[in-house]
C-alpha cells in the first residue's frame, strides 16, 4: 500500500513588496497539486508574531502551508521556515511610493499616520527628484519603517503600511537576535531572483507546481528610480544599517 508523504509544517514570513503575493500565488497551485491545505492570515495593519491562532489553529500541523505578514516568533520552531529579503534601497522606494499612492485610501491606520505627518512636516511625493527633500524629513523624523527584515527576522513586530508616527529603532542587541534565528530558517531567497527561490522551494519538496503568475508589479520608471537610489543612497543606507549587515549574512548562509 502506497503511504502518502507527510511534511513538515511549511511557514512563509511576508515582508511587504518582496514578491510575496507571487509566491502566495504558487502556493495555491502548491495546493492544488500535491494535496496540501495552503492557509494565508495575518492582522489588520500590523505585521505581528506569528501565531497558530490567526489560523485558528491550537498549533501548526504537518501538510499545512502557513503564509502571511508576520515576524518569526517561536511557534516557528520545528517548521519549515522561509521568507524573502530584497535590495535594500529597492525595498524602500517600493513601500515609499506604493503605500503612498496605492493602497486602499479607505485604510483607517494609514489615514491616521499620514495625517499625523502632514501636520509635522510638509509630505508631497510627486515622483520627480525633488521627492528627495520629503524623503530626507521623513527620515530625520523617523516616520518611516526601517530595518523591515531585521526587525521580521529577529521578532520585532511593526506596521505594515511604512509611513509610521514613530519608527522603533533596532538596537545592537536585537541584530544579534536576528543573527541566531537565522538558523531556523529553511531558506531565504532574494525577490529579484524569485524563479530560482521558486525552484528550489519547488525541489526541496519535489513539489508539483506548473504554474505561478507575478503579483503586484509595480510599474514606476526604472530609470527615475535608479536616479533616485544614487540622490540618497547613504540617506537610506544609514537608516537601514541593520538590514544591510543582515542581507550580507543571508547571502553567505543562503544566496
Amino acid at each position: 500500500m502506497h503511504k502518502e508523504k507527510t511534511y513538515n509544517p511549511i511557514i512563509f514570513l511576508h515582508s511587504p513588496k518582496t514578491g510575496g503575493s507571487t509566491f502566495r500565488d504558487l502556493l495555491h497551485e502548491v495546493e492544488f497539486q500535491n494535496n496540501l491545505k495552503s492557509i494565508h492570515a495575518g492582522a489588520k495593519g500590523l505585521i505581528p508574531k506569528f501565531s497558530a491562532k490567526y489560523f485558528y489553529r491550537n498549533k501548526i500541523n504537518n501538510n499545512e502551508i502557513y503564509d502571511g505578514h508576520f515576524v518569526y516568533s517561536d511557534e516557528c520552531v520545528g517548521a519549515d521556515v522561509f521568507t524573502l529579503v530584497r535590495d535594500v534601497h529597492q525595498t524602500f522606494f517600493s513601500n515609499l511610493y506604493f503605500f503612498f499612492n496605492e493602497v486602499d485610501r479607505t485604510n483607517s491606520i494609514k489615514i491616521k499616520n499620514l495625517n499625523y505627518i502632514k501636520s509635522k512636516i510638509d509630505l508631497n511625493l510627486d515622483f520627480n527628484e525633488n521627492d528627495i527633500i520629503a524623503i530626507d524629513e521623513l527620515i530625520k523624523n523617523n516616520f518611516l519603517t526601517s530595518n523591515p527584515f531585521t526587525k521580521l527576522i529577529s521578532g520585532i513586530p511593526f506596521e505594515k503600511f511604512f509611513f509610521v508616527k514613530h519608527d522603533y529603532k533596532v538596537k545592537e542587541n536585537d541584530f544579534n537576535f536576528a543573527l541566531k534565528n537565522l538558523e531556523y530558517f529553511k531558506f531565504i531567497g532574494n525577490a529579484n531572483k524569485m524563479e530560482k527561490f521558486i525552484q528550489r522551494f519547488v525541489r526541496t519538496y519535489n513539489f508539483k507546481a506548473e504554474r505561478y503568475r507575478s503579483q503586484n508589479i509595480s510599474n514606476y520608471d526604472r530609470d527615475f528610480i535608479k536616479k533616485m537610489i544614487n540622490k540618497s543612497y547613504n540617506l537610506i543606507g544609514e537608516y537601514n544599517s541593520f538590514d544591510f549587515k543582515l542581507i550580507f549574512k543571508i547571502e553567505k548562509m543562503f544566496l
